[in-house]
């Protein structure tokens, strides 16, 4: 039997806590009509009831209501009108929820949470960019502050002195990748305080063995030259599928499986520490992760 993970991830710093939700791999549109799109309702619903709730008694304290929930890509399985939006026939006989339908924008669907997305591989292959376009209509209607790239897609963020980046597919400067590297040294260079600030990275590709085939090894070194000389606490990854902890040039990156799976993080910055605790299924599991991220 396949073993589901849910990962919970925590992460606090010298102003204050904040809790944000990481999940990836939604696929809206794969295996719709059987259980895609059940499970990403049970996905939510879980994120719904957990602030509030303890956590395991070995590791001690209270769910906070968290900042935003985080998605590293592949929202959809085709990235098509109807795994985007949602899609109503015949008088609803046949009703179809999209991503935009379940997980909204600014808590206002069925998620009671802000959501700050990025695009993968599978939210490209439709003829329209749905999910691009959508995206960049988002970015400049999130209630949170963010900083936009020039071409609308690619954003960051400030949580209590930790500063937040979503490069969507992978940083790189491709036309699949849509100038995410130019943006993130833009980014570091103009809107990072202090060089000694704890960074959180976003992408859909990573650095596993199934990640290294979609971007080159001259893209990733490219990507590590412009990030080694910064505090990195994190880099989250999508697109593998599988709950893991890896360390990549002494930067510890995290992939919280797929959503589609009822797999998803929960993460929290607190007492200078960046720590990981995983959730399979609606409980607790035993794995966790902690780290000191101010230097």
């Amino acid at each position: 039997m396949k073993k589901i993970f849910f990962l919970t991830c925590f992460i606090t710093y010298l102003e204050a806590s904040v809790t944000f939700f990481v999940g990836t791999d939604p696929h809206y549109g794969q295996e719709q009509l059987s259980s895609n799109e059940e499970i990403n309702k049970q996905v939510i619903y879980d994120m719904n009831q957990l602030p509030n709730q303890n956590y395991p008694e070995f590791f001690g304290g209270t769910v906070q209501s968290p900042k935003a929930v985080i998605v590293t890509g592949d929202l959809t399985d085709m990235g098509s009108f109807w795994q985007w939006y949602g899609l109503s026939l015949y008088f609803r006989f046949l009703q179809l929820d999209g991503f935009i339908s379940d997980y909204g924008l600014n808590g206002e669907n069925l998620l009671n949470f802000p959501v700050f997305e990025g695009y993968g591989n599978h939210d490209n292959l439709a003829w329209l960019e749905w999910v691009q376009d959508s995206i960049k209509y988002r970015n400049q209607n999130r209630k949170e502050n963010i900083n936009i790239s020039e071409n609308g897609l690619h954003y960051s963020w400030d949580w209590e002195g930790v500063h937040f980046i979503q490069l969507n597919i992978y940083p790189g400067d491709s036309e699949e990748a849509e100038q995410s590297l130019t943006f993130l040294k833009y980014d570091l260079q103009n809107n990072l305080k202090d060089p000694k600030t704890p960074l959180v990275l976003f992408h859909h590709y990573g650095f596993d063995g199934y990640s290294d085939d979609w971007w080159t090894s001259e893209e990733r070194e490219n990507y590590y030259q412009v990030i080694k000389d910064y505090n990195v606490a994190a880099i989250f990854q999508g697109h593998q599928h599988s709950v893991f902890h890896i360390v990549w040039k002494g930067i510890d990156v995290f992939s919280s499986g797929a959503m589609k799976d009822n797999s998803y993080f929960v993460c929290q910055i607190d007492d200078k520490k960046l720590k990981i605790i995983n959730r399979e299924n609606g409980s607790w599991g035993d794995w966790h992760f902690e780290k000191e991220i101010v230097q």
